[in-house]
């Protein structure tokens, strides 16, 4: 079993961190608040409840039951549900309770990102695959890492659980950072599906490397539009550091739609135009081998 010692922040420093989000508030600066929380079932006394719009249900409509269950503070992004209550209680009004929810953790979990290589990893097909031969590349070359995938969450070799959703909320994100960071792993590989992106579950992390493996026709169901699926997957590479590289698929992807410069590009596939050139494909129904070929290219 995981444990840790609990983690009190008082009001005033809520305040700090959320000071780009907040439109206004109303509640004790001066008292302790131990635990943040989006799920009503996993309030207890001396909870933030932060209430998120997801696609099914809206937590600002579990705001009274919150209350009911001790929540001491309650963060929203609705106005008019907020007052729909017909009584007072201690309320963060924000611009934003998505980006609220991640920034609140990454500090109860006392994440400073300058500890970590995140190396991130999205497209429609194949970024489970890519992600595991990361993270086993690291392991085999003795780099500590940790791995947040599909097929599992390990720390190093250590198989934790395997989780429910491709990328898990941001607050067990930021509670695998933490162990990671207590294990002194630097290494974090992680699996980004589209829908972490669009709800923020990696806001704000800063990486290293951003590789797309390919974006088809997928999850119109949530996204409406391949337009904007497309654009969610490629928001990823907004989060890249100023010496990062993103990592692109030339077979699939057009350079024009990533938000890259060219410099912060690196490319493979078939296509001959690539920085690695894959040829000499033979597989079968136990492996697959073939051979890459890295281009020099003169700069001008």
């Amino acid at each position: 079993m995981l444990l840790r010692s609990v983690i009190i922040m008082i009001g005033q420093k809520i305040i700090s961190i959320l000071k780009d989000l907040i439109i206004e508030y109303h509640f004790p600066l001066e008292k302790d608040y131990t635990f943040f929380t989006n799920n009503t079932n996993k309030i207890k006394p001396g909870s933030v409840f932060v209430c998120i719009k997801g696609t099914y249900f809206d937590g600002h409509d579990f705001i009274k039951t919150a209350l009911e269950y001790k929540a001491a503070l309650i963060i929203a992004e609705n106005p008019k549900k907020l007052s729909k209550l017909p009584f007072d209680f201690p309320y963060i009004l924000v611009s934003d309770t998505k980006k609220a929810y991640a920034l609140l953790n990454y500090a109860y979990y006392n994440i400073n990102f300058d500890d970590f290589n995140f190396i991130g990893v999205t497209g429609t097909n194949g970024k489970t695959t890519v992600t595991s031969l990361i993270h086993y590349v690291l392991t085999q070359g003795n780099q500590n890492s940790s791995l947040i995938s599909t097929v599992g969450i390990k720390l190093n070799d250590e198989l934790l659980y395997e989780p429910y959703n491709t990328t898990p909320g941001v607050d067990e994100v930021s509670r695998i950072i933490n162990l990671s960071k207590n294990k002194g792993i630097k290494n974090i590989c992680l699996e980004v599906s589209s829908h972490a992106l669009a709800q923020k579950r990696v806001y704000d992390i800063p990486f290293s490397i951003a590789i797309l493996t390919n974006i088809t026709r997928d999850h119109l169901d949530y996204h409406k539009t391949f337009e904007e699926y497309k654009m969610t997957k490629m928001s990823l590479f907004k989060q890249l550091k100023n010496d990062g590289y993103g990592i692109i698929n030339l077979d699939c992807i057009d350079l024009k739609d990533v938000p890259l410069e060219k410099d912060n590009i690196i490319t493979y596939g078939f296509d001959k135009t690539a920085d690695y050139i894959i040829s000499d494909v033979d597989y079968n129904n136990s492996q697959m081998s073939f051979t890459i070929i890295k281009i020099i290219k003169c700069r001008q």
